[in-house]
């Protein structure tokens, strides 16, 4: 369990954000398999598993009842109306426009599952240790500290840190926080479209993709005083993809919301297989 202090805008609320995104924000994230249990015991019995299985083995019994019972009524059914041959005749009718209705609907699951699996394609999920390789290039609709309307034009600068974990001394399975900055050149008064140019690629070697994660931090340099924060972004780095990228940033409070509704980044990153060790 992880304590956040959701009240403070600070890098770690960023990070987590970040990684929930990863799902849309819809419920729980599995562990990485670095860190689940090798072995898993089943667990003990209790007294509401027993309970569940008496309303399943009810359940089932329900259900095999309402079988004989509707198959008692087609047999009386017959018998009832006086022409056996058409009330079969009727009941295979019905058989087959269940069987025609499910096999429309079974193609429909098919059709869901082949889109499924191409945009599963699409997705990274990247385990082995890798070197990733970025650049930025350019910015768009950048907006003001705090989304302010009134004031000078910005003057942009784009902070890139990973946060990944190693191995620690002395084994035990023990990991420890490692991290690794580099900062882009200031553009002087363009807040709207700022471009840097001739920026090289800046190597990162991300030793767990699984669990590193890669923030964007948009930051304002002010000559005297502290620089400010304008806005974020925190992306897994087992979901990065290669290419010209558009990285949507967010305000400190993890929304998009008014002037930050289309601030982003233009990215371009490629990644290979981290160099082994000699």
């Amino acid at each position: 369990m992880v304590a956040l202090n959701f009240q403070t805008p600070d890098t770690p609320l960023i990070i987590n954000d970040g990684r929930f995104r990863e799902n849309k924000r819809c419920g729980y994230i599995l562990k990485p398999q670095g860190v689940l249990p090798e072995k898993v015991d089943m667990l003990p019995t209790t007294v509401e598993d027993d309970e569940n299985d008496v309303l399943f083995a009810d359940r089932n019994h329900d259900e095999e009842e309402n079988d004989t019972l509707d198959t008692v009524m087609e047999s009386m059914e017959g018998v009832v109306c006086g022409d056996e041959s058409s009330s079969s005749a009727l009941l295979q009718k019905n058989k087959r426009d269940l069987t025609s209705t499910n096999t429309r609907r079974g193609s429909g699951g098919v059709k869901v599952a082949e889109r499924m699996k191409s945009f599963r394609q699409h997705m990274t999920n990247r385990v082995n240790p890798l070197q990733l390789r970025i650049r930025v290039l350019a910015g768009s609709c950048l907006p003001k500290p705090e989304g302010q309307k009134m004031g000078e034009t910005i003057d942009p600068y784009v902070s890139v840190t990973l946060h990944d974990v190693k191995e620690a001394g002395g084994g035990g399975g023990k990991m420890s926080y490692v991290s690794s900055t580099f900062e882009t050149k200031v553009v002087d008064n363009n807040g709207y479209c700022p471009i840097w140019k001739g920026g090289d690629f800046k190597k990162f070697q991300v030793l767990n993709p699984q669990v590193a994660m890669l923030q964007f931090a948009l930051k304002e340099k002010d000559v005297g005083s502290f620089d400010d924060r304008v806005a974020e972004a925190a992306i897994p780095c087992n979901r990065l993809r290669v290419g010209y990228r558009s990285v949507q940033l967010f305000d400190l409070n993890n929304t998009r919301t008014g002037p930050f509704g289309f601030a982003s980044l233009l990215v371009e990153i490629e990644i290979d297989a981290a160099p082994s060790a000699t």
